[in-house]
C-alpha cells in the first residue's frame, strides 16, 4: 500500500528509531562510495528529489561517501543500462525516469532488460502530472482547450520523455491539440514557459509550479491520484472524462506510471541482507520531518511505496505483445496528428 507521512510515522514509531536501525544495519557501507544514479537532468524534479534524499540519507551513513551522478542522455536509458549492468553490491542505486514504462512498448526489442528485472528499493511519492496553461495562452479551463483552434505548445526534453508521450497519448484520448516542442532541459522546460517561449507544461505539479506561480499559470488537467493542494485539487482528472472504452487500457497505464512516483531501484540479483539495509534508509529518510520539510518546499509530497509492495506493482505489469505495442503506436501517431494538424485519427 501507499503510505502517507502521518501514518507511516505511526506504524513504524517514528523517524528516531528507523533511523537507529539504518545506521545498525550499514556496516557493509563502512569505507564505501554509495553511488546514486539520477536518470534526469541538473534541475529536473526527479534531480531535486535525488539530491534531497542524498543529503539526508548521507547523515544517516556518517562513514559513507555519497556521490550523486546525474545520467540523463538518451531519455535516461544511459542511466538504466549502467544500473542494469552494476554490480549487485549494494553501492549503486538509481532514481529512474517513468518514460522506461512507454519506451518499452515502442522499442521493446532494443531492451534485453525489463522493469520486472531490476531490484526495487522503494517509492518516495506518487504524484499527479498537471497541465498547466500560461495566462499568456489565453486557455483557462479544459473545455476552452478542446475548443481551441490551434494547437498549445509545450516544451519537453525529448520525444521520448514521459511529458511528450503523455501529451500526445491525451491528444489521442480527448482530442486536444497539444504540440510538444523539444530541445528544453531540466528547469529550462518551465523557464521557457514563464518566459513565453511555449504556452505551457505537462509535468508533475512540483516541477510546473513555477509555471502557476510566475505565468499565471492554470492546471487544465491532471493525470495520477497524487494529492494536490488546493484549489488545484479540484482540476479535472483525465480518468473521469469520457473515452473510448477500447482506450481504457491506456489509461490505467499512464495512472500507474503516475502512482509509482520518484521510485529507486537497484541492479538485478542485489542481495537480500544488502536489499534491506538500501529499503530501511530509504523509509528513514523519509521518515525524518527535516526531509519531509525539504521535500515540501520543493513541491513533493512524501507518500512512500516500500519496496516490497512496489516490486508487486511492477510485477502486474506485462510485458508487452506485439498487439499492444501496434495499438500503442497508434494512439502515439494519433495524438501527433491531431497536434500538427488538427485533423482526425
Amino acid at each position: 500500500m501507499i503510505v502517507g507521512r502521518r501514518s507511516f510515522l505511526a506504524g513504524v514509531g517514528g523517524a528516531a528509531l528507523l533511523a537507529r536501525r539504518a545506521r545498525a544495519d550499514t556496516t557493509y557501507l563502512n569505507g564505501e562510495t554509495l553511488r546514486i544514479i539520477v536518470a534526469s537532468s541538473p534541475g529536473s524534479g526527479n534531480d531535486a528529489t535525488a539530491r534531497l534524499f542524498a543529503e539526508h540519507l548521507a547523515r544517516l551513513v556518517p562513514r559513507t561517501q555519497v556521490v550523486v551522478e546525474n545520467l540523463d542522455r538518451a531519455g535516461g536509458r544511459i542511466a538504466e543500462k549502467t544500473l542494469w549492468e552494476a554490480p549487485p553490491d549494494g553501492r549503486t542505486i538509481a532514481f529512474l525516469r517513468s518514460s522506461i514504462f512507454y519506451r518499452m512498448l515502442q522499442d521493446a526489442a532494443d531492451y534485453p532488460y525489463s522493469l520486472q528485472d531490476f531490484t526495487w528499493i522503494g517509492s518516495l511519492s506518487q504524484e499527479s502530472r498537471v497541465l498547466v496553461a500560461t495566462a499568456a495562452s489565453g486557455v483557462a479551463d479544459l473545455p476552452a482547450l478542446l475548443a481551441r483552434d490551434r494547437p498549445l505548445t509545450l516544451a519537453v526534453d525529448t520525444v521520448t520523455s514521459t511529458r511528450y508521450i503523455v501529451a500526445l497519448l491525451v491528444n489521442a484520448l480527448l482530442g486536444t491539440r497539444l504540440l510538444p516542442i523539444v530541445g528544453y532541459k531540466g528547469a529550462g522546460i518551465e523557464l521557457a514557459a514563464v518566459a513565453g517561449e511555449v504556452e505551457g507544461v505537462f509535468n508533475t505539479f512540483e516541477s510546473a509550479r513555477p509555471v502557476i506561480e510566475s505565468a499565471g499559470g492554470q492546471v487544465l488537467l491532471r493525470v495520477g491520484q497524487g494529492r494536490l493542494p488546493a484549489p488545484f485539487d479540484s482540476a479535472p482528472a483525465l480518468r473521469d472524462q469520457a473515452l473510448n472504452p477500447a482506450h481504457r487500457w491506456v489509461l490505467q497505464l499512464i495512472e500507474a506510471e503516475a502512482n509509482l512516483g520518484r521510485f529507486v531501484g537497484a541492479p538485478p540479483a542485489t542481495p537480500a541482507a544488502e536489499l534491506a539495509v538500501l529499503r530501511g534508509l530509504l523509509e528513514s529518510v523519509a521518515a525524518d520531518p527535516g526531509f519531509q520539510t525539504a521535500a515540501t518546499a520543493i513541491g513533493l509530497d512524501v507518500a512512500v511505496t516500500p519496496g516490497a509492495e512496489l516490486t508487486t506493482q511492477i510485477a502486474g505489469i506485462p510485458r508487452p505483445d506485439a498487439a499492444t505495442a501496434a495499438s500503442f503506436q497508434a494512439l502515439l501517431d494519433c495524438g501527433l496528428a491531431r497536434a500538427e494538424t488538427g485533423g482526425g485519427c
